[in-house]
């Protein structure tokens, strides 16, 4: 496996009771720390996990365990439990290289601490904004005016309820003129702008990627709706799949393995480390998906297609990451991609060549 060197402190806490009990943790195994379809692939750092430090505190002291990666290099960063009450402090680092491991190329660095578990994220928060990436506040970037004016997002929903149930067309919203009169009456009510967010708007039902277009409810009526919203001086956006091919909508009965296989699917998805498809388990009793590998040009092409698609039909604020979650790049071990066949640096230079371009789209 890709997890070549692991940097691990284990210690044992005093007999009194803590905020969390070595049974609330994963076991310490291998397991926990791999990429694979299992332990879900969104789970690492940078993807949900943002933050690269792990600490331990008691009444007394504590230890605090940090990576100074200035890079953003994927990792594996959790608590496990090692049993008789002792913890692990465990860092997994993802090491594949064109030819073969890497250095890790980062410190990793273990240190003392005193007080509450905020002290401990301070130390790691002084460091982190003295890099590159706290350069310019979040405040100090540019959102568009419509945004910043519009204190109050409203998700319009117009196919189902929610995504582990049916998936009718609701009927409140469609055809799409019938919600503005409602968007209306609910900024006069609290006399305020409004930033309208369209959801499950797929047309073979809610988060079909990358069979998306048109939208239930046609094109036309769509960008009708984005150019009322417009008018009223609102920023009209949508949340999409991200990189997530969905195959099955099975509140539908949509079945789209034809074009799946017609558009490129198999080449480009993401491969567990024994060579099949990464087929996602989170989701698997309403539709099939599987994450699509951002070091094949392939998954830039369709993604960057629908963000030009929905901008051209009036959308402004388009949030295509939904369900990379945290912006995640897929981990993949394919060994035609083009990318080495581990999870590694790779995946961190994918995302930052994949976003320019979804910017210019």
């Amino acid at each position: 496996f890709f997890f070549k060197q692991k940097t691990a402190y284990e210690i044992r806490p005093r007999d009194w009771s803590s905020d969390v009990c070595s049974s609330d943790l994963e076991p310490d195994d291998p397991f926990p720390l791999q990429l694979r379809p299992e332990t879900l692939d969104p789970l690492h750092y940078p993807g949900l996990t943002f933050a690269q430090l792990l600490a331990y505190l008691d009444r007394d002291a504590g230890l605090l365990l940090w990576a100074q990666d200035t890079d953003g290099r994927p990792k594996v960063i959790k608590p496990l439990a090692s049993g008789n009450d002792r913890v692990r402090l465990a860092f997994a680092h993802t090491l594949g290289g064109p030819d073969g491991p890497a250095p890790i190329g980062y410190p990793v660095r273990a240190e003392p601490v005193r007080g509450t578990w905020e002290d401990a994220a301070e130390r790691y928060r002084s460091w982190s904004l003295g890099q590159a990436w706290a350069e310019r506040p979040i405040r100090d970037r540019g959102v568009h005016p419509a945004i910043a004016a519009a204190p109050v997002p409203v998700m319009i929903r117009v196919q189902g309820i929610h995504d582990e149930g049916p998936a009718d067309p609701i009927t409140a919203f469609l055809p799409w003129e019938r919600t503005l009169p409602i968007l209306d009456a609910l900024a006069e009510r609290l006399e305020a702008p409004l930033l309208p967010f369209v959801m499950a708007w797929e047309q073979h039902g809610p988060w079909t990627y990358p069979e998306s277009l048109p939208p239930v409810g046609g094109s036309e009526g769509l960008a009708a709706f984005d150019a009322g919203v417009a008018a009223r001086s609102w920023s009209p956006g949508t949340l999409a799949n991200g990189t997530r091919w969905v195959t099955a909508h099975r509140w539908t009965g949509w079945d789209g393995t034809d074009a799946f296989a017609r558009n490129g699917g198999p080449e480009s998805v993401c491969r567990t480390a024994d060579g099949g498809i990464w087929h996602e388990p989170w989701d698997a009793p309403w539709r099939a998906s599987m994450p699509a590998c951002l070091g094949v040009p392939t998954t830039g092409r369709l993604a960057t297609e629908l963000v030009r698609d929905l901008a051209a039909l009036g959308m402004r604020t388009i949030q295509l990451l939904d369900q990379n979650l945290g912006a995640v790049t897929f981990p993949c071990y394919a060994p035609d991609h083009g990318h080495p066949d581990t999870p590694g640096p790779w995946m961190t230079d994918a995302m930052r060549t994949f976003l320019p371009e979804v910017r210019a789209a």
